[in-house]
């Protein structure tokens, strides 16, 4: 601080010219040359000879590898005499890497950090503008970390050195240069501390930041209301070049932004402090009130420079400045005039309420509105800092009067009230006499004429746009970003929307009106055809209000119809409007579902070549609209569709722009899926075109485009159904390149999609030739994805369901003939072993869906193909150890997932169930009736726990497999928990009969379309789909839904009877006698033993 102070009485006009100087060795770096060799590499580095670069390009990461490398770096960087370019590069050293490596005790001792911090403080008289805002950046993220605990005394450092400076300004009366240049610096660097620390989230931080806040928001205010008070006074036309008056307006303006940073930083996060709340109330009280003497003097200014002869600015609409020093000076001015619009915005977006209805801002608003209408008195309203409102003025002005309005809405509608008309005219309602003025019926019209006439018409820049770019025009306008509220043209349309909303009585016989004047004008004057457009735009932009009160049929056949008639090109902005019209209407339902006409008008514009292309776009996007509708009706567009087609087609082959090609293919698959059936024709057609399409996606590497091109393909398969095997060609490829490394991140889900449309409509894995492609191809990914994808896992299990579920039908021994059988015989073992995988790493939900699939794939093939690799590839060990020891709570839903699964076996086949139970025993040298003893408990201990009837009942049907196969470890639970399950289920099957009216006839019987007791859901994606009935089948197959579980039960008993050693005479005396005969009378009656 000391040195720096000593240079600031040292004007940096007098130092010697730069000299390369010898550095001296630093003291704990332990290599004595090391700065040295910094010094000249750093020199080599920035020479313009490749020789000497190249090889210092490479040695200075290794240098910076050495322990004090990076102090010595910022001892080089610090010194004025060294060039400026070795200084500049040594900061983008630092800047790149020391930051990075700040923490690193092996590159940096806590000395060298303690230095480095010291001479960041020595920048505060940088003449070098690129040094010193490279060096802030250093500063505040070093800052960020140490502040405050190993960096206390910086902000009381830079405080300092701006109060010694601001003080001698005031002691002098005049403003010395170099003291000027640190003021500058110092206070340019604590607004980048603040700002760094504005953004913070962690506690210690944030902690931090209201200490900034509590001792810097009114030094700041402070400084800000006395340079304020300098450049005002010394603002003059005289003094406008004078380069002292510009850098007391650079320390306004900086002062004024680190004020704001902490009032925003206070709105965003309140203090406990009550004192705060008046801080803030007073702080946007002085904001507007500044905001409004600033532009005040601005535009008093600049008028007075119209006057001046010879004249000092120039150029169209006085774009330019012929004197250096005064343009500077009005630019900084124009800045600090934008920044409060800054501020004001992000306020309000911060809590539009408490803004919004502070007492100033109505005031404020009403003088923003005033600069709207001054500004469209204007020839043009432009985009220059010399202007006497600057573009982005009037769009600040335009949003927070949108932002004030709708907040205001707000309000009435709390009131109870319609709209803000009607508050107006409420007595109780608190508004200004401002307020009441710019929102009164004359002035409301005149606003409305206003923003039709100057604001919403095509500037000669968007026009000068529209043909350089159109389609990056087209993209700008139609995207959903929220670009349009720093564009004239949007945030004016938004303004217009406020006022038709809320005077509506007002707005619409006034738009009406001017709809009528122009409808039937047919000129090509360019600006007759600018005000014909801008009118459309406001009346699009009224659907809602307008809704009714138009002539439709005259409207589109009469108007629209002749207005497309029209060639010349001007004629191209109205053609755009009436597309935008047609779609938002039809699409709004704001006029009837698209008829003839509106077909033929919408097609008309998509193949006009005489027209720019973005009237294509536009006609493209509002066939998307008109066919995404609850009106829409496919006979109607029947006659159309094929032409349709083909204009899409064309208008994509036509396009460069990626975004530009994507409205033509999201138009083209919300076609073909409205299209459905009717698309059979074309199909084909489009396939051959989508090899081409993809070319030029992957030109330009555009993934949202290829996904735009697989959801095509999607829609192919929907709506050609069952014909969609003809699309294999095309189908199997999209989906082998959706996973494709490069693009699979952003391509999986819709070749997925893709995928599961193809084997959801499909009648066989292969056609009946076998040929290639076709969707057996396909199963090595699939298993890849089961093993090794668990982002989407769940769509990859349900493209397993539809593999396992094609081709089946019912036979005779209970199983269904299907490619399930074919695809197990030679993928058994990675399937299975995909599903172990599923079972360790995934989520509880996959694992859910997981284990309904391994219920399909026992249910759809025969044991001899499942059961070997259930046990060899150690699924069904795994499963069945969980399960036994259900050692975690939040896994009990998986645990009746393995309960489950173990009950479809043993009902789908008991023996191959023994088996994998005497296997795993076997394997593990554990006894088989211990196990059995322990299986059969946590079945019994986890039955409670099940609440949905058909598991409840699928468990009760289970365990009476099990009991069939006589085993005496089985039946020796007969009586006790066997019938507790039978008993428990039974008597609910019983309850259930006695509300269903509509099943008198069959006790303990549910009927097959009883949704509760289909135990293979139907997902509703796959409604209406070949899938659908294959899932229907396989429920009205289950024995869970078809068979009545007395009947069931009693027949299980019968062959356990016959099976356990020693006969039935055994079975009664050994396993039932001893049963509570009132529990066996009970059971006896539900099975229909005993009357």
């Amino acid at each position: 601080m000391d040195t720096l102070l000593a240079h600031v009485r040292v004007s940096p006009g007098n130092q010697p010219p730069p000299q390369l100087p010898r550095l001296e060795p630093m003291e704990f770096s332990g290599i004595p040359d090391l700065q040295q060799q910094l010094y000249q590499v750093l020199f080599d580095a920035c020479s313009q000879d490749p020789v000497r670069m190249m090889p210092a390009s490479r040695r200075l990461p290794e240098l910076e590898k050495e322990k004090g490398a990076f102090y010595a770096i910022y001892q080089i960087a610090a010194e004025k005499s060294v060039s400026t370019s070795v200084r500049e590069m040594a900061m983008i050293r630092l800047k790149n890497e020391m930051i990075s490596h700040w923490r690193s005790n092996v590159l940096l001792t806590n000395e060298q950090r303690e230095a480095c911090r010291q001479l960041a403080m020595t920048f505060m008289d940088e003449p070098v503008d690129s040094i010193f805002y490279l060096n802030v950046i250093v500063l505040t993220r070093i800052a960020r970390g140490d502040y405050p605990m190993k960096w206390p005394h910086l902000i009381r450092d830079l405080s300092q050195l701006i109060s010694n400076s601001a003080n001698a300004r005031i002691s002098s009366g005049i403003t010395d240069p170099v003291n000027t240049l640190v003021l500058r610096r110092s206070l340019r660097a604590l607004h980048a501390i603040v700002k760094e620390f504005c953004t913070t989230r962690l506690p210690n931080q944030i902690n931090a930041m209201a200490e900034l806040a509590d001792t810097l928001f009114q030094p700041f205010m402070d400084l800000w209301s006395q340079y304020s008070s300098y450049f005002r006074e010394e603002l003059h036309l005289a003094n406008l070049g004078n380069p002292l008056l510009a850098y007391d307006l650079e320390i306004a303006h900086v002062a004024f932004k680190s004020y704001s940073k902490i009032l925003l930083w206070r709105w965003q996060h309140p203090a406990e402090d009550e004192g705060w709340g008046s801080k803030l109330h007073e702080g946007l009280h002085l904001c507007s009130e500044q905001f409004q003497v600033v532009c005040h003097i601005r535009m008093q200014t600049l008028s007075s420079l119209t006057e001046i002869n010879p004249p000092i600015l120039s150029g169209i609409n006085n774009t330019a400045c012929n004197d250096a020093a005064i343009a500077h000076t009005l630019t900084l001015l124009a800045r600090h005039v934008m920044v409060f619009g800054k501020i004001f915005r992000r306020l309000c977006q911060l809590n539009r309420d408490n803004f919004v209805f502070h007492p100033s801002i109505p005031h404020l608003i009403t003088f923003y509105w005033n600069l709207v209408t001054d500004a469209a008195q204007l020839p043009t309203v432009i985009d220059s800092q010399f202007a006497l409102y600057p573009i982005r003025l009037v769009i600040q002005a335009l949003f927070l009067f949108r932002e004030f309005m709708k907040d205001w809405s707000l309000l009435a509608k709390r009131k109870k009230v319609e709209n803000l008309q009607e508050l107006l005219a409420s007595p109780d309602a608190h508004i200004s006499t401002e307020l009441r003025e710019i929102l009164g019926s004359a002035h409301v019209l005149r606003s409305i004429d206003l923003i039709i006439s100057r604001l919403i018409p095509l500037r000669s820049e968007d026009l000068q746009k529209w043909e350089s770019e159109p389609e990056e025009w087209f993209v700008a306008q139609e995207g959903e970003s929220e670009q349009w509220e720093y564009e004239l043209r949007g945030s004016a349309e938004r303004v217009l929307m406020i006022f038709v909303s809320n005077f509506t009585d007002v707005a619409k016989p006034e738009l009406l009106g001017l709809y009528q004047q122009v409808v039937g004008n047919h000129e090509t004057n360019l600006q007759t055809n600018l005000h014909k457009e801008a009118v459309y735009c406001a009346v699009n932009r009224a659907v809602h209000q307008l809704k009714g009160s138009l002539n439709y049929d005259e409207m589109i056949g009469s108007h629209f119809a002749a207005d497309i008639q029209m060639t010349d090109p001007v004629y191209s902005v109205v053609k755009r409007a009436i597309a935008s019209i047609i779609g938002k209407w039809v699409h709004e339902e704001a006029m009837p579902g698209p008829t003839p006409v509106v077909w033929q008008i919408l097609l008309q514009l998509l193949q006009d070549q005489s027209a720019s292309i973005i009237v294509r776009l536009t006609a493209a996007d509002a066939i998307r609209q008109c066919t995404d509708t609850l009106g829409y009706n496919k006979e109607l567009f029947s006659p159309y569709l094929r032409n349709v087609l083909a204009g899409l087609v064309n208008l994509f082959n036509d396009c460069e722009n990626m975004e530009s090609k994507r409205c033509a293919t999201k138009a083209l698959a919300i076609v073909i899926e409205s299209a459905d059936d009717l698309i059979m024709n074309y199909a084909k057609d489009l396939c051959d075109t989508i090899p081409s399409m993809w070319a030029k996606a992957d030109e330009q590497q555009n993934s949202l485009l290829k996904a735009d091109l697989i959801t095509i393909a999607t829609k192919l398969v929907g709506a050609t159904k069952t014909n969609s095997i003809f699309l294999w060609p095309i189908v199997i490829p999209l989906v082998k390149m959706g996973f494709q490394a490069e693009v699979a991140l952003q391509l999986d889900d819709d070749a997925l999609d893709l995928w599961v449309h193809a084997v959801r409509w499909t009648t066989s894995l292969s056609n009946a030739q076998g040929s290639s492609p076709n969707l057996m191809e396909l199963l090595p990914l699939l298993l890849d994805l089961l093993r090794n994808n668990t982002d989407v896992l769940g769509r990859v299990l349900e493209v397993l369901d539809g593999y396992f579920l094609v081709d089946g039908y019912f036979l005779v021994d209970g199983y269904f003939l299907v490619d399930a059988p074919r695809i197990l015989q030679a993928n058994a073992t990675g399937v299975i072993e995909g599903f172990d995988i599923v079972s360790k790493m995934a989520p509880v939900s996959n694992v859910k869906q997981m284990m309904a699939s391994a219920q399909i794939m026992i249910r759809m093939s025969p044991p001899e193909v499942w059961a070997g690799p259930l046990h060899t590839t150690g699924f069904f060990w795994n499963i069945l150890e969980d399960f036994l020891a259900s050692k975690v709570e939040a896994k009990s839903i998986i645990i009746h997932q393995y309960l489950f699964f173990f009950a479809r076996l043993a009902l789908t086949n008991t023996k191959a169930f023994e088996m994998l139970i005497e296997a795993s025993a076997n394997e593990h040298s554990l006894s088989l009736e211990q196990l059995y003893n322990d299986v059969l408990h946590q079945w019994w201990e986890k039955f409670d726990s099940v609440s949905e009837p058909n598991n409840r009942k699928l468990l009760a049907m289970g365990i009476a497999c099990l009991v069939a196969t006589g085993q005496p470890v089985v039946l020796s639970r007969l009586t006790g928990d066997i019938f507790d399950i039978w008993l428990s289920v039974l008597g609910e099957l019983e309850e259930a009969w006695k509300n269903d009216e509509l099943d008198m006839q069959h006790p303990l019987y549910m009927t097959e379309d009883s949704k509760e007791w289909a135990c293979v859901t139907v997902p509703d994606s796959c409604k209406g789909t070949l899938e659908q009935g294959r899932r229907d089948q396989l429920n009205a197959a289950d024995p869970v839904t078809t068979q009545r579980l007395g009947p069931f039960i009693k027949e299980q008993l019968d062959l356990a009877a016959h099976a356990c050693p020693g006969g039935p005479s055994e079975f009664q005396s050994q396993y039932i006698s001893n049963a509570n005969p009132l529990v066996t009378k009970q059971l006896y009656k539900y099975l229909g033993i005993i009357g």
